[in-house]
């Protein structure tokens, strides 16, 4: 398993290997980004490590994990997790 290192630039921008997503509307930039990243050849089984600087902020997960997820922090500052399938988000 090969490790994926997601580059977040605050909170609403992610870069991996040249690959860019800016989020909009409070959304998280690392889903749209791990989808790109499928689409483009990468393994679903690979390992995502998110860092922010030298921090490290998530590892462990896999990229199809991470693109299964639609992953949003409203106004009321709630963090909320959905299920992302073909470009429909539910909250299953």
């Amino acid at each position: 398993m090969n490790t994926v290192h997601i580059k977040l630039s605050g909170s609403y921008e992610a870069e991996c290997d040249g690959y860019h997503s800016k989020a909009r509307n409070y959304v998280s930039p690392i889903p749209p980004l791990a989808r790109k990243l499928l689409q483009n050849g990468y393994s679903a089984t690979d390992e995502v490590m998110v860092t922010r600087g030298d921090t490290v902020c998530f590892i462990g997960d896999t990229l199809q994990w991470w693109a299964e997820k639609q992953i949003s922090e409203p106004e009321n500052d709630k963090l909320a997790v959905r299920k992302y399938n073909f470009g429909v988000v539910t909250d299953d």
